[in-house]
């Protein structure tokens, strides 16, 4: 099965971008694409196109849960920290392998 691709949103750096494409993950940065969409903006487009939002927002769970905002499949939230950008490109395109469980 194929993953979705990725919506990077704004705060995500553009090196771990570049790295994330590096690893042939199909990637589009809000910054690229839509650059004064609000959240609930980046929310819906993600939701309607299937794409995986990744963020350092941690507002996109209050969106989500807190509020009634259509979610799409999946928002990856990586915390800030003293890690290398090449640990959190690692971190995500192993999130986004296909398992065992999309071949039932």
């Amino acid at each position: 099965m194929d993953r979705p691709a990725l919506r990077a949103n704004e705060n995500v750096p553009a090196p771990l971008v570049r790295q994330l494409r590096e690893r042939e993950l199909t990637l589009h940065a809000v910054a690229d694409l839509m650059p004064i969409a609000s959240d609930r903006a980046v929310l819906l487009h993600a939701y309607l196109r299937g794409l995986w939002v990744l963020t350092f927002d941690r507002d996109y769970g209050e969106l989500v849960f807190a509020r009634p905002v259509t979610a799409p499949p999946a928002i990856v939230f990586l915390r800030q920290g003293p890690q290398p950008m090449a640990e959190f490109a690692q971190a995500v395109a192993f999130a986004h392998m296909p398992t065992a469980l999309d071949h039932e």
